[in-house]
């Protein structure tokens, strides 16, 4: 996501795939913990604090990018949660 949205937006001139990507990671966010999948399905590994923090840092650059209010307001639960999980993890 670090690099895929900037490259998709100079690439293809639009973010859709990054629009229709991210929900898929949010919709696995792990319900106990908050954190996101390593990669989206068929795989959907998990564990790693690295790609929690990518989904992050792309929902952020789809935002930035696009000011698409609608879908951070329908995320922000989930992106809120999954930062606390994270910064628990670095105290």
């Amino acid at each position: 996501m670090g690099i895929a949205v900037p490259s998709t937006l100079v690439s293809l001139g639009n973010l859709i795939s990054v629009r229709n990507a991210l929900p898929v990671m949010y919709d696995s966010q792990n319900t106990t913990t908050r954190a996101f999948d390593e990669s989206g399905p068929p795989l959907s590994q998990k564990g790693s604090g690295t790609y929690h923090m990518w989904t992050m840092i792309g929902t952020h650059n789809y935002f930035l990018y696009t000011n698409d209010t609608a879908f951070l307001a329908s995320k922000w639960e989930g992106y809120q949660l999954a930062m606390r999980d994270m910064t628990a993890k670095n105290r």
